[in-house]
């Protein structure tokens, strides 16, 4: 099992965007989230001293959000709680899809050895991303 802490609060997987040059008229493909994905990286390898896991593993994701700072006090405590969780955007499937294509090559080999998933969002004045990962034991019959 790995569990991993990686600091920050990051925005989902954007879209690539497609730019025309007015003068050329050549067209190019940039990745938005490429930075930030490089940086989450960045982390995990300095995290995990392992080797990628090999077998079909289960993935567990708890996503703490940065706080808005002008909320009343009840709000901000309902937030804390949990009682109240974040349905804003970016939506929290773009956000997985950023740790896990962050995490791909690094604690796994390839993202189709995920068999299992959970993943939660909540609001924190500490946004992070707490990560445990369990390689499943296949047995064979």
């Amino acid at each position: 099992m790995i569990e991993l802490t990686i600091p920050g609060d990051y925005h989902g997987q954007g879209r690539p965007r497609t730019v025309t040059n007015k003068f050329t008229h050549k067209t190019s493909t940039y990745n938005p989230n490429a930075k930030e994905k490089k940086d989450m990286q960045k982390l995990i390898r300095f995290m995990t001293h392992e080797k990628p896991f090999r077998g079909a593993i289960s993935v567990n994701l708890t996503i703490y959000r940065k706080m808005q700072n002008s909320l009343s006090k009840k709000e901000r405590e309902a937030k804390e709680k949990g009682i109240i969780r974040p349905t804003v955007k970016p939506d929290l499937d773009n956000k997985i899809k950023l740790i896990l294509d962050a995490m791909n090559g690094i604690v796994w080999e390839d993202d189709n050895q995920i068999v299992e998933l959970n993943a939660k969002e909540f609001y924190s004045d500490d946004p992070r991303i707490e990560a445990k990962i369990f390689e499943l034991d296949e047995v064979i019959p």
